[in-house]
């Protein structure tokens, strides 16, 4: 008669095999998804500011890059990179606007509601799980509702095994990211300093977390 601790052992050595198993199953389709992934770029709009986040600040060798713009989103772009090895999670949020005026400069308009996504985004540190079934149903939504994805690398077989991953175990840490090209590094005002200083504190305080920012020069 097996005790509780052996159950769970082998519920865990169990789970750690279907993990394993998805992931081996993954890098065998690599190729056929960077051929699927070439025709959607082609047939995807290539001036927006997510594009140009995916192809010029995302990880590309990310486990998953997900663009989740639109209603409802919990960041811009969404990326995760798997560690087996090390059992962690790197989870990465970018929150992307378009600026309000034609060339970069030191308008606080541009910063405003960036800086108000990458506080309110700070809530999904608190339960991954609930992030990754997020992002699980937004991607079926995108399905049905457009015949089209959200996943930008990597597959929806891959988004289940991450939730696994997580309820395994996996240590997950969050990075927050904004992407502002409407503002010039050379031309920050002591208003917009104030106002990333603000929500730099506020994600510091409250999680530990670290914000980037993405600029133009």
């Amino acid at each position: 008669r097996c005790s509780s601790g052996s159950r769970e052992r082998e519920r865990k050595e169990s789970l750690e095999k279907e993990i394993k198993c998805v992931w081996e199953r993954e890098r065998e389709r690599e190729k056929e998804r960077e051929r699927e992934k070439d025709n959607r770029d082609r047939d995807r709009k290539k001036d927006t500011i997510q594009y140009a986040t995916i192809h010029n600040l995302v990880d590309q060798n990310s486990t998953i890059i997900f663009d989740d713009d639109g209603s409802g989103e919990i960041a811009d772009v969404v990326s995760i990179k798997a560690d087996i090895e090390n059992r962690k999670l790197d989870i990465f949020f970018y929150h992307c606007k378009y600026s309000h005026g034609r060339n970069p400069g030191s308008r606080i308009a541009d910063l405003y509601e960036v800086c108000g996504q990458a506080e309110k985004s700070i809530m999904w540190n608190g339960n991954i799980v609930e992030l990754i079934k997020r992002m699980i149903f937004r991607e079926n939504q995108r399905k049905t509702n457009f015949d089209d994805t959200r996943i930008e690398l990597g597959d929806i077989e891959l988004l289940y095994a991450i939730e696994k991953m997580v309820k395994s175990g996996f240590e997950t840490e969050l990075k927050i990211a904004i992407v502002q090209p409407g503002v010039s590094i050379a031309k920050i005002s002591s208003e917009m300093n104030q106002l990333l200083l603000a929500t730099d504190s506020y994600l510091k305080e409250t999680y530990s977390l670290d914000l980037t920012c993405y600029f133009s020069e």
